[in-house]
């Protein structure tokens, strides 16, 4: 969700308040991907270097999130969403704002419980058949499916090295206490992949950057090894159904063939851009 902050200056003079208008684009983002049928949305809501940006910056996008968190808890329980929030460095965040992360994803914890696990979606493995879009009359259409139930991951104060490092951390950590049978050799990707912040969410199948920029940004570095990339030259303020259609539908190309179901992750990379968070 890249190109907040360019977008605030060139309409409105001022960075912060592209922060606002990519917030709306997030929330708009989420109805767009529930209507087609995508199951998760992982957002990069606020990495760890951005913690370096100017104090009046971090405390407006703390103060944003604090003033949605609710409202984002009103409309998750409305329409069965689970929130989860993948954090790697809690103790940096302000306590009012480490409470609301709490309360949300405890609130939420029992919504989505339609979607149940698939087999072989662990480690990158192939996933039954399960198309997000299909055509019919010309343009293609949302899938006329049972609805699904969806799931919401916010990455706040995340980096996916950190994360890493962590992971690896909690193997040692695991091996030495006897948790972790097997000593050194039972650390494999698996191992890995459950001490993530993001255990349990499937791996990627697609990842969409706004703004033109072209790299990973230190988002799912590890999960997102197999991921499709897509890079939209628009800022993540002025993204429109239509450009998510278009990435969703050249996608469901190569899904016939690969039989992957779709999960799509946006990069929001605060490092250039931010939002608002508003439902």
């Amino acid at each position: 969700m890249d190109g907040n902050r360019r977008f605030g200056k060139a309409k409105y003079s001022d960075a912060l308040k592209g922060h606002w208008d990519g917030g709306q684009t997030l929330v708009d983002c989420v109805q767009w991907c529930m209507e087609f049928g995508v199951e998760h949305l992982t957002v990069y809501a606020f990495s760890t270097e951005n913690w370096r940006r100017p104090p009046q910056e971090v405390n407006l996008l703390m103060d944003i999130f604090l003033k949605y968190s609710a409202r984002c808890e009103e409309e998750a329980e409305k329409h069965d969403i689970r929130v989860r929030v993948l954090c790697n460095e809690p103790e940096k965040l302000p306590p009012a704002v480490a409470a609301a992360i709490a309360r949300l994803e405890a609130k939420t914890a029992n919504n989505g419980q339609r979607h149940e696990a698939r087999e072989g979606t662990e480690n990158g493995q192939p996933r039954p058949p399960q198309k997000g879009l299909s055509s019919g009359g010309g343009e293609k259409q949302p899938s006329k499916k049972k609805k699904k139930s969806f799931q919401l991951n916010l990455c706040v104060s995340y980096g996916s090295r950190g994360d890493l490092a962590l992971a690896a951390k909690k193997c040692c950590e695991d091996v030495a206490s006897g948790a972790l049978v097997g000593g050194a050799a039972a650390i494999d990707e698996g191992a890995l992949l459950q001490r993530l912040a993001s255990s349990g969410i499937p791996n990627p199948d697609v990842l969409l950057r706004t703004s033109g920029e072209r790299r990973l940004s230190n988002f799912l570095l590890f999960e997102a090894a197999y991921a499709e990339l897509f890079f939209v030259d628009k800022y993540w303020p002025e993204l429109t159904k239509q450009d998510l259609r278009d990435v969703l539908e050249e996608y469901d190309t190569d899904l016939a063939a690969s039989g992957l179901e779709s999960t799509l992750l946006i990069i929001r990379q605060f490092i250039l851009k931010e939002n608002r968070t508003r439902f």
